[in-house]
Formats: C-alpha cells, sequence, structure tokens
C-alpha cells in the first residue's frame, strides 16, 4: 500500500512541472538574485579548475625527477 501511495505521488509530482521543475533558489525569484546565484555558480565551479592545474603541474614534474637528467660527454680536446 505504501509502495502504491508513494508512486501516485511521484506519478503527481511530475505531472506538475513547476512543482517538479523549482528548486528552492529559483522558486519566486526576483531579477537581484540572478547575479547572485551567477556569482555564487562561478565561486562553487573555480576550486575545480584550479585542483586541475595543480594536479597537472605535480604529475609533470614528479615525471621530469624520475627520468635521469640528460649529461653530454665531456669533450676531449
Amino acid at each position: 500500500m505504501a509502495r502504491l501511495t508513494h508512486s501516485l505521488l511521484a506519478l503527481a509530482l511530475l505531472l506538475v512541472p513547476s512543482v517538479a521543475a523549482a528548486c528552492p533558489a529559483c522558486l519566486g525569484q526576483q531579477s537581484t538574485f540572478t547575479t547572485t546565484l551567477k556569482l555564487l555558480g562561478v565561486m562553487i565551479l573555480f576550486p575545480f579548475p584550479v585542483v586541475y592545474l595543480v594536479i597537472r603541474a605535480i604529475r609533470k614534474a614528479s615525471r621530469e625527477l624520475e627520468e635521469p637528467p640528460v649529461v653530454p660527454p665531456p669533450d676531449h680536446q
């Protein structure tokens, strides 16, 4: 019985797109929040490329440390 109730409730929510698609930040949003939400999104996503670049730099440095340095042969005159 509970499964049927949950299924009917989910179906009812899917049939009302305004309820199903509204997130708490966007529901009843005023235009002043748009800039704030964009800035918040940038601040949330900014660390990911930074971490990616740091990991690439660390891996490159570790590869360079593993390879022996190329020493040219001495010139015999």
